[in-house]
């Protein structure tokens, strides 16, 4: 159980190269800053767009996706021997362990985003590991991001414009939820079969296929932020508009433009 001891972040010596703000940005709003003419680094989490100033992105997708592979046996093991403490204190139905239904064993993203938060601070960790940061900005972060954020840097002054509140919904609003994502998915399901849409894609053989959400992760011009340079000429997108109705809702009313681009 020593998470914090196995991913402790360290920040950098005071040796860097040069002072620096380091900004950080989670969402898809967007961020204006104040001007200034000091350094500024961006890291960017998702598709937020930043203005008022220029900046060095730090964000690497390769360098992202490596250090998730390199980590994630260790990670993924740290999660399974939390199973000894359902053990230990007996929650065990049928010879079976309760650890196994609940959605931390199975690392759901919606609720657990630890692995993320360990992947996005390594590697921010990395790039920033010559410049002596004085200032951090954060903009979107969940509470616990930002916690660790501190941990890389815990004698730098960090300025938090926004936090991403904790959702909580009640049993109603699931219902709700739930009524409305079904009335969408057969509303789009009837459309396509009657247009013949739903049949309408490519066969892409073994290249790799990318999925990723619209319009939520692309830019006006048609680029794909969420993967951005992990794809290469000849590979795909499988696209989802109306997605798990968690991370995008779109209304019956705006499917069929958006479906049309």
């Amino acid at each position: 159980m020593q998470l914090r001891e196995k991913w402790q972040f360290r920040g950098p010596s005071k040796k860097g190269v040069f002072l620096a703000e380091l900004v950080i940005c989670e969402g898809g709003s967007g961020l204006q800053l104040e001007p200034s003419q000091n350094s500024t680094f961006l890291y960017r989490i998702g598709s937020c767009i930043v203005s008022g100033r220029e900046v060095t992105e730090i964000n690497d997708p390769a360098r992202l996706n490596a250090i998730a592979i390199e980590i994630r046996d260790e990670y993924s093991q740290w999660i399974y021997s939390i199973n000894s403490l359902f053990l230990q204190n007996k929650l065990v139905s049928k010879n079976l362990s309760l650890f196994f239904l609940t959605d931390l064993s199975c690392k759901r993203l919606e609720f657990f985003r630890t692995y993320d938060a360990i992947c996005n601070l390594i590697l921010i960790r990395e790039k920033m590991e010559s410049v002596a940061v004085d200032k951090i900005t954060v903009s979107g972060v969940a509470p616990g991001f930002l916690r660790a954020c501190r941990s890389i840097y815990p004698d730098v002054d960090t300025i938090c414009l926004e936090t991403k509140e904790e959702k909580q919904f009640s049993n109603l609003r699931r219902i709700v939820s739930d009524c409305r994502y079904l009335y969408l998915v057969a509303g789009v399901g009837l459309f396509n079969t009657l247009s013949g849409k739903g049949r309408d894609h490519d066969k892409n053989g073994n290249k790799r296929i990318y999925y990723s959400v619209f319009p939520q992760m692309f830019e006006d011009d048609g680029r794909e932020l969420k993967y951005a340079d992990l794809v290469h000429s000849g590979e795909s997108y499988l696209v989802s508009i109306v997605t798990d109705g968690m991370h995008q809702i779109v209304p019956m009313r705006h499917y069929f433009g958006i479906r049309s681009k």
